[in-house]
């Protein structure tokens, strides 16, 4: 058996995910995640090299930021951006939700050499960093990203990770989010 040794790291992006935030997060420290993810990295994966990793990890201690909106959840919009460089965009949030405790998790690590393209490596000597905690609602349904992510992706805009997406993924992650957003945080 081939033994793998990896420099993991967190993200500055990342550490938006917290308990008080409108993300998913986990309870524990961010050290006991990349704990997590060295635990259940998928070796034959990363033998081919993939600028993108998705470690699926127990969810215990993970809770989920997605909310699905009834008619009771009381909502709120703002012209908002994740990061200074990015253009606005109108968001809306669930005030008042609890998040539910998570059903799967996905870590998402980023390569060094993918962050380096436009100069969001958080450590340079670091193999991966970890950028998103996905966690699910339901096994097996994990949610897509929202179409504002999609299409910065999608167009490269800054905060963007350049991907091309199908008119089908652009349509089921509408569809997903048609009744869904993330919780408002605490408050």
């Amino acid at each position: 058996m081939t033994t793998f040794t990896r420099k993991l790291a967190i993200n500055e992006f990342v550490r938006r995910q917290t308990r008080d935030s409108e993300f998913s997060h986990y309870e524990g420290g961010l050290s006991d995640v990349l704990t997590l993810a060295m635990e259940h990295w998928p070796i034959a994966v990363e033998e081919n090299g993939h600028p993108i990793m998705c470690v699926t990890v127990p969810a215990a201690g993970f809770f989920c930021g997605v909310v699905k909106v009834t008619a009771d959840t009381k909502l709120e919009s703002s012209l908002t951006r994740r990061q200074e460089i990015e253009e606005g965009y109108i968001k809306t949030v669930a005030l008042g939700a609890e998040k539910i405790p998570g059903v799967e998790a996905v870590l998402i690590f980023y390569s060094h050499a993918t962050l380096a393209i436009k100069d969001e490596q958080t450590f340079e000597d670091a193999e991966y960093e970890l950028i998103s905690m996905n966690v699910n609602e339901e096994k097996g349904a994990q949610s897509p990203e929202t179409p504002e992510a999609m299409a910065r992706n999608f167009l490269d805009k800054p905060g963007g990770s350049k991907r091309d997406y199908t008119a089908r993924q652009f349509a089921e992650a509408i569809d997903y989010w048609k009744d869904r957003v993330m919780n408002g945080g605490v408050r």
